[in-house]
């Protein structure tokens, strides 16, 4: 799989979106910063330099989906299997007992002691009668500012700043993973 790496970006999202549009397949995108990343509900996702891991990926899908009610439960149920291999991800990944303690806050959020530690952001495309599935990541690494809007907590509070962590490698592992669990839910 393909690693596209950006200093900033507007959005890991909207990115994947026009590298499909390019004729890319089979990739993933990483970014240090977004200007303009997004959460569920158009929500903004506070993205600092050097703080995330800012993160989406393209999953092609083996039939269109056509019918608003048939896309949004499929995005319902991939949103919430793509939290579920996060949390597992993390857990194997980082090897930091206290991250027994993180919860999913249904549908999309990982969540610390009632403070977000990161979310799922899923959308759809269509091009040239292929569909995709457009999955995003944002993870706090270190600790960031807040618009008020909820309360963050980072990998670095939970677990120690001596918690080393490799964004490519994790993203390859955790878009490999996720990709394996998502092919095997029907449409």
């Amino acid at each position: 799989m393909k690693a596209f790496n950006y200093k900033e970006i507007d959005s890991s999202q909207d990115e994947v979106k026009r590298l499909i549009l390019s004729g890319e397949r089979e990739f993933f995108i990483l970014a240090d910063s977004q200007t303009k990343g997004r959460g569920t509900q158009g929500r903004k996702w506070i993205s600092d330099s050097g703080s995330g891991l800012y993160f989406s990926f393209a999953l092609g899908l083996k039939e269109n989906l056509y019918s608003d009610s048939d896309l949004t439960e499929y995005c319902t149920k991939i949103t919430k299997e793509a939290v579920i291999v996060l949390q597992d991800a993390l857990m194997e990944y980082c090897l930091c007992p206290a991250l027994e303690a993180v919860y999913i806050k249904p549908i999309n959020d990982l969540y610390y002691d009632s403070q977000k530690l990161a979310g799922i952001l899923v959308e759809h495309m269509v091009f040239n009668e292929e569909s995709f599935l457009i999955i995003g990541l944002g993870l706090n690494l270190k600790p960031i500012s807040s618009d008020g809007s909820f309360s963050p907590v980072s990998l670095e509070e939970i677990c120690g700043s001596g918690l080393s962590f490799d964004r490519e490698a994790f993203s390859r592992s955790f878009a490999l993973k996720l990709a394996s669990t998502l092919n095997k839910i029907s449409i």
